[in-house]
């Protein structure tokens, strides 16, 4: 009998290219030709902005379509004891859940990429990998998921933005073969701010979502101030954000985060129609 696979897993280095089921993710298995990449993190976020965000995701995807869901892919769980059984769960909710949660509600296509940083590992009980000694493990429950390495003899570089680079290329190759492309910025540090600009800087839209603190919120204050800038990939200099490749949702109502996704043309409006 063939065995029954779970979420496929990569490995890649600098400079290589990403398994060609990854380069061709919104072009297979009934997929559309839409990616949106979910980055940011969770540092102070308090109790209930957490407990409601994946009512605040699900909501404001109604209506969505099999996308390219794309995270940084980890997930932190808790092991509970069920009528004498160990079982193992995900625990409370980050960005890098949405994928997963998305294909679990609407049957999107959910892959991630998430840089090397530690020593990998497997779970001496349960399998699945395990990425940090603060237990930050793949998420399992996506169908696609990459680690990207700088140099496969280091294996203790901390630095969590070595996927940005590589994640972002992919996706402005998409844009270029007519796939309709967002980053969703949400909370997140010095990474997010990276991810932030550097998808401005080649053309792909962001929607930043207010209030939910940290590099975002400094992001949409520097936008609505004027002072947010690029670099021109011309000229070099320092130029003004694209006003039209950005949009602000608010952590307080889905329906604004709704209203984004529709406007970017990633899911329907309610009479069926894609603007």
């Amino acid at each position: 009998m063939k065995t029954q696979r779970g979420c496929a897993f990569d490995v890649v280095s600098d400079g290589q290219a990403f398994n060609s089921a990854m380069v061709n993710a919104p072009f297979i298995d009934g997929n559309q030709a839409i990616a949106v990449r979910y980055a940011g993190g969770c540092k102070g976020l308090t109790p209930e902005i957490i407990a409601g965000m994946p009512a605040y995701f699900t909501d404001a995807h109604k209506g969505v379509g099999k996308i390219v869901a794309f995270s940084g892919g980890t997930i932190n769980t808790e092991d509970t004891v069920v009528d004498g059984k160990t079982v193992r769960s995900t625990k409370g909710f980050a960005i890098t859940y949405v994928p997963s949660l998305l294909k679990a509600a609407y049957g999107c296509y959910a892959i991630s990429t998430t840089p090397r940083t530690d020593q990998m590992s497997l779970d001496a009980e349960f399998g699945g990998v395990i990425l940090t000694d603060y237990q930050d493990r793949v998420d399992f429950r996506q169908d696609r998921a990459v680690i990207v390495q700088v140099d496969p003899a280091d294996i203790a570089e901390s630095d969590w933005s070595k996927d940005v680079v590589p994640y972002l290329n992919l996706m402005q190759s998409w844009q270029k073969q007519g796939v309709k492309v967002a980053v969703v910025a949400f909370n997140g540090g010095a990474v997010t701010k990276d991810e932030i600009y550097l998808a401005l800087e080649r053309g792909i839209p962001v929607i930043a979502v207010r209030g939910s603190g940290r590099e975002t919120d400094v992001f949409i204050d520097a936008f609505e101030k004027g002072t947010a800038t690029v670099k021109d990939a011309a000229s070099g200099d320092d130029v003004p954000v694209d006003a039209s490749l950005v949009s602000i949702a608010s952590i307080e109502d889905a329906e604004t985060f709704r209203a984004a996704l529709i406007a970017r043309g990633i899911i329907e409006d309610a009479c069926g129609c894609v603007e």
